[in-house]
């Protein structure tokens, strides 16, 4: 059963910061034209969905980045 995330996760979006510590801010990114760089850009939400899908009896990356993947999925506000 294909988990539900949203349907734009990997849209990319005009940044002009090369890292951020919050999720809303888009960050540049490093790109080439050939090798791994030349690949589509994918969300971390995406590339831990398609890994829950194929290898769903397995654990993901041990327990709280599991706990830190259903929060996210989830609608819990952040703390503060």
């Amino acid at each position: 059963m294909p988990i539900a995330c949203c349907t734009d996760c990997d849209e990319v979006m005009e940044a002009t910061r090369w890292t951020s510590w919050e999720r809303e801010v888009p960050v540049k990114l490093r790109m080439a034209d050939t090798g791994p760089l030349s690949e589509k850009p994918i969300s971390v939400m995406t590339a831990l969905r398609t890994a829950a899908e194929h290898y769903p009896n397995h654990p993901a990356l041990g327990l709280w980045p599991a706990m830190l993947l259903l929060l996210m999925l989830s609608d819990v506000p952040d703390p503060e």
